[in-house]
């Protein structure tokens, strides 16, 4: 009986040590991992330290880019778009100064301002670093020049709406009136001038040198000299299209008299009238008398 005792109470005692061994290797355990989580016992605590040096980073960078892409004092002004303007032209128009301050400019006024004059039909602007400011244009369109004691460039609508020098726009074909049209307003005659220089290219006719425009109680309408063809060609006001045609016909036949003639009014229904100097009456006579070209006792029709 004693010897069972001893052995039990030896077998209860090495159970208390293992048992007390797996909690003190628990307790070592836990102890290690929570000194993991705790910081470092000295030196700086890195991550609170981290977002103050990233805000001072970007706010310098954002300090030091509103340095460089500031606009800055008016140093550079390059125009974009313009054929006949000058840039100083434009400068003048735009009526900027040297030096005013881009950032602070109202840039919608300094376009609106630029539209105001005549040749530019719109305008956009653009401030750039370094002082520079970019003015694009678009300008407005001279399809013939009114000719008269100061030329003056007109639109397809028939609007004059700039003064023109003409030895700038002598590709142009010349317009004239026998009553001045007022400046800055559309007519339906300049218009309808404007119109017939392009239908001459159309019927493949050479380039108008000059438009004539009658006045209104003139039944000759609008007459013509063309760029190869000394004559002046009468067209009236109607049917403009067909007299083209015929005159195409006309040229195509070649005839000498034609190229000879003073003038070929196209009024009559079916004839090519010629007017020819007075030394050339009787080669007339003589194309008459060959059907060639003939005058005629008919009316113009208009």
């Amino acid at each position: 009986m004693k010897r069972g005792n001893a052995t039990r109470r030896s077998a209860l005692t090495r159970a208390e040590r293992a048992a007390q061994a797996r909690r003190r290797r628990a307790l070592s355990h836990l102890e290690r991992v929570q000194g993991r989580k705790q910081p470092p016992p000295s030196g700086p605590d890195l991550r609170r330290l981290a977002l103050p040096a990233f805000a001072l980073a970007a706010t310098v960078g954002l300090w030091i880019g509103n340095v460089a892409l500031r606009p800055g004092p008016l140093a550079v002004l390059a125009v974009r778009g313009a054929e006949t303007l000058s840039a100083e032209e434009i400068a003048q128009a735009a009526g900027l100064a040297r030096g005013v301050e881009l950032g602070e400019l109202d840039r919608e006024s300094v376009e609106q301002q630029l539209t105001s004059h005549a040749w530019i039909a719109t305008a956009r602007t653009l401030a750039l670093p370094g002082g520079r400011l970019v003015v694009s244009v678009v300008e407005r369109r001279a399809a013939a020049v009114l000719a008269g004691p100061e030329p003056w460039a007109v639109d397809a609508e028939g609007v004059p709406f700039a003064p023109a020098a003409e030895a700038s726009h002598s590709e142009l074909p010349r317009l004239t009136t026998a009553e001045a049209p007022t400046h800055g307003e559309a007519h339906p005659e300049l218009a309808a001038a404007v119109a017939l220089t392009r239908a001459l290219e159309t019927h493949g006719l050479p380039a108008p040198r000059e438009v004539s425009v009658a006045a209104a109680d003139d039944p000759e309408g609008f007459a013509l000299r063309l760029q190869s063809l000394a004559p002046r060609v009468i067209l009236g006001r109607e049917r403009i299209d067909e007299r083209l045609a015929a005159l195409r016909r006309l040229l195509d036949a070649e005839l000498p008299e034609v190229r000879q003639a003073s003038r070929i009014d196209l009024r009559f229904e079916g004839q090519a009238v010629l007017g020819v100097p007075p030394s050339q009456e009787g080669s007339a006579q003589a194309a008459a008398a060959h059907g060639r070209a003939a005058a005629s006792t008919r009316r113009p029709t208009g």
